[in-house]
C-alpha cells in the first residue's frame, strides 16, 4: 500500500508522510481483522478495537517520525527506508498486543515479559 501511494502523492516529506498515513490506515483495518482471527484467536470488541486504535496511531506516530530521520536525515532510499521503519517496530506492536490487547484471560493485565 506504501509503494501504491507514494506513485499518488509526490516524493516529498509531505507526501511520503501522507503515503504512510494512508498505507498505515488501510492495513490497521485489514491488521485489526486478522489478528482477531487467526493470531490471537479473540473476537473484535469494543474495547480491543479502541486499544487497537490506541497502539496503531502511536506506532503510525513513531513510523512516520523514524521513516523520516531514516530517509531525510541518513538520505537513506524511501523504500528501504520503510522496511527499516517497519522492522524496528514490528517486534514492539506485536508485544504490545499480545500483552496487552489480546491478553488471555487469566494473564496479568498490562505486565510485559520479555523473551530472554
Amino acid at each position: 500500500m506504501f509503494c501504491l501511494f507514494t506513485l499518488l502523492f509526490p516524493v516529498s516529506a509531505a507526501g511520503i508522510l501522507c503515503a504512510n498515513i494512508f498505507a498505515r490506515l488501510i492495513s490497521g483495518i485489514y491488521n485489526y481483522i486478522l489478528n482477531c482471527r487467526f493470531v490471537f484467536h479473540s473476537g473484535a470488541k469494543a474495547q480491543t478495537a479502541l486499544q487497537y486504535l490506541g497502539l496503531a496511531i502511536a506506532i503510525l506516530l513513531l513510523n512516520s517520525v523514524i521513516l523520516q530521520f531514516y530517509h531525510e536525515w541518513l538520505h537513506i532510499p524511501v523504500y528501504a527506508a520503510k522496511i527499516a521503519t517497519e522492522l524496528s517496530l514490528f517486534v514492539i506492536s506485536f508485544l504490545v498486543q499480545k500483552k496487552l490487547i489480546f491478553r488471555l484471560k487469566g494473564q496479568k493485565k498490562g505486565v510485559l515479559h520479555l523473551p530472554a
